[in-house]
């Protein structure tokens, strides 16, 4: 796409990234997290990613947020063998 993205747009996929995506997955126990967990997470992120892939911002957001998940999962498995 050529130009900005439209305000109404990037509000709207912003939401679904932050308030309904990240924060759904941010509100669960990393520590607990299985497999369908991390494959469902991406799953969602993927289409997202695809619902704006037209917009650079938004694969930029999601992969930010998904570095975030990644950075809490390992100072998880450091806590969890700190306390082996």
């Amino acid at each position: 796409m050529d130009g900005p993205i439209d305000d109404q747009r990037l509000n709207r996929l912003m939401n679904v990234i932050y308030n309904q995506w990240f924060r759904k997955w941010k509100s669960k126990d990393i520590r607990k997290w299985t497999d369908d967990d991390w494959d469902e997470m991406i799953d969602e992120a993927g289409y997202i990613v695809d619902q704006g892939r037209e917009y650079g911002i938004v694969y930029s957001l999601v992969e930010a947020f998904m570095s975030e998940f990644d950075a809490r999962a390992r100072a998880a498995a450091e806590e969890i063998l700190e306390g082996i």
